[in-house]
């Protein structure tokens, strides 16, 4: 459990990518300035204040859930419990930049279906007129440029999990057939003419207000209904505290061993600004800045 500071006069950059893989949270190089051991010292002890072991950092990082803050405290054990339970129907609500996406993949990887696929959509990227056939395939000649058979994305999810993110933007007239799908598990390809079944973990996700789309007639409620039976709302950074400086120091970390130097460190005044910063990029900001 005890933090390390590796310090050394080998300085070369190979064995300060090595001692941070290897679980150290700063190196120095002798000789060194007193306040870069004093900084490195004060970002050490912020990231020591959890009490918990090692190995539950690395899982999180394997989940992609980060940090220790009472909100994502909550986080945790919510999608710990979704994770294992039978729950189908799964919506995760949050601010551009939370990392909807990985609470989804956490949710995907506890569970009983983590050993199949994991299937990612981005509701907001795919063509309007393709959309249905992306989701639910097509029969070859179904459609100009249709040459062959194609197999959708919710039969290559089949007994695993299909994350439609951006829910928010998907067509109205893709909304009905959508909601067919998550009521009887059966779905017809674009051209076929008899209808196919998938058991898919449906988690979808948005930064909208989907009950004012609804409201305003942008989003079907039945649909939002059907969806909504397990909602996850996923904190903002802002929300996290000193979470912040726990993942500024991960993606410094990681941003060393991608380009083969030494991690920066973040100096008192710099860390009180990271803090104080409201984040409105979210982990997506910080990370962009890091790098």
């Amino acid at each position: 459990r005890l933090p390390v500071i590796m310090i050394s006069a080998h300085g070369d950059t190979r064995a300060a990518v090595q001692a941070v893989k290897s679980g150290a949270t700063d190196y120095l190089t002798k000789p060194f300035e007193l306040d870069d051991l004093l900084a490195a010292i004060t970002s050490t002890l912020s990231l020591a204040r959890c009490e918990e072991p090692a190995v539950a950092v690395s899982d999180e990082l394997a989940a992609g859930l980060l940090g220790h803050s009472p909100a994502m405290s909550t986080l945790h054990a919510a999608v710990g419990r979704i994770a294992r339970s039978s729950a189908t129907r799964i919506l995760l609500l949050g601010e551009s930049g939370t990392g909807k996406t990985l609470v989804a993949q956490a949710l995907h990887n506890h569970s009983g279906r983590g050993g199949q696929p994991f299937i990612e959509v981005n509701c907001a990227a795919l063509p309007e007129q393709l959309i249905e056939a992306e989701l639910f395939g097509s029969e070859k000649g179904a459609y100009t440029g249709a040459h062959q058979k194609r197999a959708g994305l919710v039969s290559q999810a089949n007994g695993g999990t299909l994350f439609l993110d951006e829910i928010g933007e998907l067509p109205l007239a893709l909304q009905a057939k959508l909601l067919h799908f998550l009521e009887n598990g059966s779905y017809r390809a674009v051209g076929a003419s008899a209808a196919s079944s998938a058991d898919v973990r449906v988690v979808a996700a948005t930064n909208r207000d989907l009950a004012d789309d609804v409201q305003s007639g942008r989003f079907r409620e039945d649909l939002f209904y059907r969806l909504n039976v397990i909602t996850l709302d996923i904190p903002s950074l802002r929300e996290r505290g000193e979470d912040v400086l726990l993942l500024a120091q991960h993606f410094a970390r990681r941003q060393a061993v991608e380009e083969g130097v030494e991690p920066i460190r973040f100096l008192p005044d710099s860390a009180q600004a990271l803090v104080r910063h409201r984040w409105p990029g979210n982990v997506r900001e910080l990370k962009n800045l890091v790098e």
